[in-house]
């Protein structure tokens, strides 16, 4: 049983992973009635196609119609996220509270990386999980944390505002030792990153969700 629970978990993380995606691509204009179609030839795909990792193995990651291939990502991100959750599942008690904020997260993640900006109506998604931690909000590190971000930022002018916000949220829910562990490990990513891409310019929410989901596990 205990196997049967951990298959579930993973393909959870999974699906909410591949779910999450097609809500980034579409929101604000997604409707509840939309199927999924290839990304090149526009063909509605079948059930089969949209099951995460499996659909994407089976396929040999390409269109079955255009032969046009299959974004990586989708894999990649798909088989974290299944890593991810049932990682939780073996080391975090409150595997709701993590699990709400492994979903949110991820949307603000990929919803940052196609468009360079999150909505502010994402952030309602947090709501449910302030209500469930109604007795462990860090106010004060959350207040001190969006004042010094923003005070860098008015200074340099290098941090995106839902940045700023996300860490803000972050520090509210889980402290100032957390939030700050998860900042350095952030901006040690966006170094990797720097040194390897010769890249400046980043989408931090990202990085700012993998450090959290990693910290969770391992705190």
């Amino acid at each position: 049983m205990n196997y049967v629970f951990h298959l579930i978990i993973f393909t959870l993380g999974t699906s909410i992973v591949s779910f999450l995606t097609v809500i980034a691509h579409e929101y604000p204009h997604i409707k509840p009635t939309r199927r999924s179609k290839c990304d090149v030839c526009q063909r509605t795909l079948m059930w089969f196609e949209i099951i995460p990792i499996w659909s994407y193995l089976i396929s040999k990651g390409k269109c079955k119609v255009c032969g046009e291939a299959i974004n990586k990502l989708y894999l990649l991100t798909e088989i974290a996220g299944g890593i991810f959750l049932l990682a939780a599942s073996l080391t975090h008690q409150d595997l709701i509270f993590v699990t709400l904020i492994f979903t949110v997260l991820t949307l603000l993640a990929i919803s940052d990386y196609i468009y360079g900006y999150v909505y502010l109506s994402h952030y309602l998604l947090f709501v449910p999980i302030i209500i469930i931690s109604n007795q462990h909000l860090y106010f004060i590190p959350a207040l001190l944390i969006y004042t010094l971000l923003n005070l860098i930022n008015y200074i340099y002018k290098g941090i995106g505002l839902g940045d700023i916000e996300i860490l803000s949220i972050l520090a509210l829910l889980l402290g100032l030792d957390m939030t700050l562990k998860i900042i350095l490990m952030a901006c040690f990513l966006c170094l990797h990153y720097f040194i390897f891409k010769k890249r400046n310019e980043f989408r931090f929410v990202p990085y700012i969700t993998f450090s959290t989901f990693i910290l969770l596990i391992f705190r």
